[in-house]
């Protein structure tokens, strides 16, 4: 079985880092990024097996993510969190699920422990199924 690979995009470091190790606890081999542009460039390098995705950035944000993910020959599952209206993260998921991105989980910030590992589990089953 291949690396399970997680690659976490928000401009929250702290968050980014939290998610990152929970994912590491189950197994993924994980990365952080706060920009688009690294982000592009670490997603070619590991064709990442899930990505957790920060709604709302100020370079960026999930959509412009989600459009460039659907382009890719590998599109990986999506998790979103963010801590604004959960209006936006539904907006992104009616956009990824038009452009065949699959949608995980919706996880408010403050991201609970629990609802992070219940989703990466989710992905986790996925592939050793």
């Amino acid at each position: 079985m291949a690396e399970l690979s997680l690659l976490v995009i928000d401009d929250e470091t702290d968050i980014a880092e939290f998610v990152a190790e929970m994912g590491n606890q189950l197994g993924f081999a994980s990365r952080t990024t706060t920009t688009r542009d690294d982000f592009i460039k670490q997603y070619l390098e590991i064709t990442p097996s899930a990505v957790v995705l920060d709604v709302c950035m100020p370079e960026t944000d999930a959509n412009e993510i989600v459009a460039w993910m659907s382009q890719q020959l590998h599109i990986a599952p999506v998790i979103l969190i963010s801590g604004f209206s959960s209006q936006y993260m539904l907006a992104t998921k009616e956009l990824a699920r038009y452009q065949c991105v699959a949608v995980i989980d919706m996880l408010e910030k403050p991201v609970s422990a629990v609802a992070m590992t219940r989703a990466l589990t989710k992905i986790k089953d996925a592939h050793v199924s």
